[in-house]
This record gives C-alpha cells, sequence and structure tokens, in this order.
C-alpha cells in the first residue's frame, strides 16, 4: 500500500512536505496546482511550487491549464527535474479554475482536444526515458463529472485516458 499526499491548493507547499516528513512522511506528494503559462512565463509564484523539498524523489508535478499546447511544453521543463511524474489537473471544480477552461472543464472537452493533450505529454515522458532510461509517470486527477456525466460517460472518460498513456488516476 501507498500513502499519498493528494494535490490541495495552498496546503501542498514545502513547509507542509517538511512537516508530513517529520510525522514519518508518505510514498508521494503531489505539488501545488502549476499553471503552465506562468511557469513557461516564470511566473512569480511558480519558483514556490516547484520547489521539490524535502524529499524530491517523491514530487509529482501537477499541471493544470486551458490549452495543450503550454501544459506540454511545461511538462518537457518539469519532467527534468526530480521527482516521480507529471500529474494533469482534470478535476479541479474551483470556479475560476473551470471558467477558464482548466480543471474540470477537461472532462467536457473535444476527445480530440484531450487527447492531444494526453498524447502531447505522454510522447514528452517517453523521449525523456529514451534519452535518460528514467520513467516519469504520466497521471491524471479527475472528479466523477459534472451533473450531465452518466456512468457511461464517466467510464468512456477513464478508458480515453488510459488508451492515451495515463499510469494513475486520482478520482
Amino acid at each position: 500500500m501507498k500513502l499519498i499526499c493528494a494535490p490541495m491548493a495552498t496546503l501542498c507547499h514545502p513547509a507542509f512536505r517538511i512537516m508530513i516528513e517529520k510525522f514519518g512522511g508518505c510514498d508521494e506528494y503531489y505539488t501545488e496546482m502549476i499553471n503552465a503559462p506562468s511557469l513557461l512565463n516564470n511566473g512569480q509564484f511558480e519558483k514556490y511550487y516547484t520547489d521539490p523539498a524535502p524529499v524530491p524523489e517523491k514530487i509529482v508535478w501537477q499541471l493544470t491549464g486551458k490549452a495543450a499546447s503550454p501544459l506540454i511544453d511545461a511538462a518537457a521543463l518539469l519532467c527534468r527535474l526530480p521527482g516521480i511524474g507529471i500529474d494533469l489537473n482534470m478535476g479541479c471544480c474551483a470556479p475560476e479554475i473551470f471558467r477558464s477552461g482548466a480543471g474540470i472543464a477537461w472532462m467536457m472537452k473535444p476527445v480530440s482536444e484531450i487527447q492531444e493533450l494526453l498524447c502531447g505529454v505522454k510522447n514528452v515522458l517517453d523521449r525523456y526515458e529514451a534519452e535518460t532510461g528514467i520513467h516519469r509517470r504520466l497521471s491524471v486527477k479527475c472528479r466523477l463529472g459534472d451533473d450531465s456525466f452518466t456512468d457511461e460517460s464517466f467510464f468512456s472518460f477513464i478508458e480515453l485516458l488510459v488508451s492515451c498513456g495515463v499510469e494513475q488516476i486520482a478520482v
């Protein structure tokens, strides 16, 4: 069994991880949401979100954004840092995140757009592994969907994630 510290906005920072480590730690620590365009433009907060302390080898870099291209480019930067892999946030339902086209909004986008993102990030991780021999996992955080989701549409979404190379899904 693994103990995983899930991504939690305003909590998953290095000071929190240091405290958890002092109480015995866990196997994986997700970072706070790293906004892909902000990371690519050296945003003022991203230096805090990309600090892997105290256990860089246990970090999962969580990315958010509304468009595939910046998310793919940000994954290419983050996969070179220590850690376990890249997590795509397709689950945040905060109104401002949803309205921006990020978080749970990804679950309602056209399949082709979702595939572009997933396959693009998976290709980045596969290229990194081919260059270095170091595997980085692709994971996704999602929800059960919005009010219009049915069991069938949820499981169809999950099958799409798996078919594009997602190795771990947090619901």
